[in-house]
Formats: C-alpha cells, structure tokens, sequence
C-alpha cells in the first residue's frame, strides 16, 4: 500500500452514486477514498483524496462505478 496523500479529479454522473461505491470499496479493500470536493457544472466532477491504495485500486474504483451504474440500468433503476 502506498502512504502517499494523492488528490486527482475525476468526471462522473453523480456524485452519489460515487459516494456510494467509495464506502463499499473502502470497506472490501481497506483503503480511504474520500470525496473532497464536488463540482456541479454542466459535468459534475468529483475530487477525491486517498493514503491508503494501490494504483491499480483507483482503475478498479473506477470499474466498479461503473459495473454500480449499469447493473442499476440493467433494474431499469437509473435511465442514464
């Protein structure tokens, strides 16, 4: 695991369903994502802060974010 505070910018399409995958993934893997900043423009982005990883952790949050949203699609849950 890396110790080195990283802080990147990320777009999304909600940043609630980001919140929500961050705790899930924190809580799987051990690591401490954390959402910083959010910024809602005409696309939100998300700044997100984390110690505790692996690179490959931050391609596999992003992975599951998006597994997150299309299983939702798939429930007919979101429509985007």
């Amino acid at each position: 695991m890396e110790n080195n505070e990283l802080i990147f910018r990320v777009m999304v399409t909600s940043s609630e369903l980001l919140k929500r995958e961050i705790e899930d993934y924190n809580n799987f893997f051990k690591t401490d994502f954390e959402i910083i900043n959010i910024i809602e423009d005409e696309v939100p982005f998300c700044d997100i802060k984390v110690k505790r990883y692996k690179i490959s952790d931050i391609f596999d949050l992003g992975f599951c974010l998006a597994r997150l949203e299309q299983n939702l699609r798939e429930k007919g849950e979101i429509n985007w």
